[in-house]
């Protein structure tokens, strides 16, 4: 079927992945991966707040929440290609944003650098208190879009969360360069 409806994900795709980096730095080591899998899980999933988060994350550097925040900020930067690869598609495709992500802190950037007019809808794990790769974020996301999963298109830089769309026969793709994603979305655009 021919799809109607593109879905991103944010971080590692649209926007650098600032929290990755953001622990490489201050958490280094194997520590690194278990303290941003339990501290951004509770985050994503609207447990806890940006505020709280940012608090917690201040205690690993003995820092201040606002300096956290500010990094995070400063280091979550807009794809400038991939946007205006967005606003290409939009012409044609519904285009929505499926991120797992605190409200507050990415409300603020798409505000801030005005990426929500990119988007039919956007849907963020901690509003819906569903997270990837959890099959109920996506099919709130193919709901809201008014589309089937054959209908619509995938992408993301991470391998479980394509495979968990896939499973829902949403065609899905793992994001790793412009050029490459280009080449895939033309196959699968054309089919």
């Amino acid at each position: 079927m021919r799809p109607k409806a593109i879905i991103f994900d944010c971080f590692g795709v649209i926007v650098t992945e600032s929290g990755k980096m953001w622990f490489e730095k201050h958490a280094p080591g194997e520590a690194s991966d278990q303290l941003r899998l339990e501290y951004c899980r509770k985050e994503d999933a609207g447990e806890i707040s940006a505020e709280e988060f940012f608090g917690l994350l201040a205690t690993l550097n003995a820092t201040s929440a606002a300096a956290v925040q500010k990094e995070w900020e400063e280091t979550a930067l807009p794809n400038a290609d991939v946007v205006a690869y967005i606003r290409e598609l939009k012409e044609t495709y519904k285009t929505a944003l499926c991120t797992n992500a605190a409200s507050a802190f990415l409300r603020g950037l798409l505000a801030r650098h005005e990426l929500s007019p990119l988007f039919y809808d956007i849907i963020v794990s901690s509003e819906v208190r569903l997270i990837k790769p959890g099959p109920e974020i996506f099919t709130l996301t193919l709901s809201r879009l008014g589309v089937g999963a054959s209908e619509a298109i995938f992408i993301d830089d991470n391998p479980a969360n394509v495979a968990a769309a896939e499973a829902l026969g949403i065609r899905s793709l793992v994001y790793r360069d412009l050029p490459s994603l280009k080449r895939d979305m033309a196959l699968l655009l054309a089919s």
